[in-house]
């Protein structure tokens, strides 16, 4: 746990050769279990960086930095040789938690206006897993903007059971999300969503994979409000989505944007 208090926070490394495991819910209902950065005031958020063989996150534990001021959120970047596998939520100050997640502000402190930018979160593994409501997120709640979302697997992505990967802002240009593995699968409700409120841009989604397979009600969506809509750019072999599945760029009010399938 790293906090900064005025002055820039200090950068966080974990590495362990064979397995990290962050399971458990904590007894003060405030705070996940898990690894976390953050900043209150104008000074930047601590990097995160764990390397490690296989990396298991479960039961709404989370790697997170957060701003919750006018300082910069600190970048998370995780590389697991084996795997990733994360699973399930829990609430902590009416908030849903469980994954990894750099953000600008929290909805737990809506009287708190974030200025600063969220970091990205960057992954390098072999198969990446995430179920039961689990999450990957980049997002600002506040006026700053969003980081970007980089995933890189050289095996499977499985998501399932509403298991979520997301970019979201309310101000200026929204955070991208680039994902390249061998083979991706939704299912059972998940979602890779980049979305933008109000007058912000949505960000874009890229996927780069051999076979993209969207199943049970699974949805690839990029949209705003007033702003203008992200693009969704799929390129792969084969590509299968189900009829009650959603792939779609678009905006309420403003211009929408584009899928492209190659």
């Amino acid at each position: 746990l790293a906090f900064s208090g005025g002055g820039n926070g200090g950068n966080i490394d974990v590495a362990v050769q064979d397995t990290i495991q962050i399971v458990g819910i904590p007894s003060d209902p405030r705070f996940a279990s898990g690894i976390n950065s953050s900043s209150f005031t104008d000074g930047a958020a601590g990097n995160i960086k764990v390397s490690t063989n296989k990396l298991l996150i479960r039961d709404g534990s989370e790697i997170a930095a957060t701003t919750i001021g006018s300082g910069d959120g600190g970048n998370i970047n995780i590389s697991a040789i084996d795997s990733i596998e994360l699973f399930g939520t829990t609430t902590v100050n009416n908030m849903q938690r469980g994954g990894l997640i750099a953000t600008s502000g929290r909805t737990a402190f809506s009287d708190l206006v974030a200025t600063g930018a969220s970091g990205d979160i960057t992954i390098d593994t072999g198969s990446l897993t995430i179920q039961q409501g689990a999450s990957i997120d980049v997002q600002s709640l506040g006026t700053g903007s969003a980081g970007n979302l980089e995933i890189e697997s050289s095996q499977d992505i499985l998501l399932d059971e509403q298991g979520t990967i997301s970019a979201a802002n309310n101000f200026g240009n929204g955070g991208n999300i680039n994902i390249i593995a061998r083979n991706i699968f939704w299912r059972g409700n998940s979602t890779t969503t980049a979305t933008a409120t109000g007058d912000a841009n949505g960000g874009n989604i890229s996927i780069v994979g051999t076979n993209l397979v969207v199943l049970e009600s699974s949805q690839l969506i990029a949209e705003a409000e007033r702003g203008m809509g992200g693009s969704i750019d799929i390129n792969a072999e084969g590509l299968f989505v189900c009829q009650d599945c959603i792939i779609s760029a678009s905006s309420r009010l403003g211009v929408d944007g584009v899928v492209q399938i190659d």
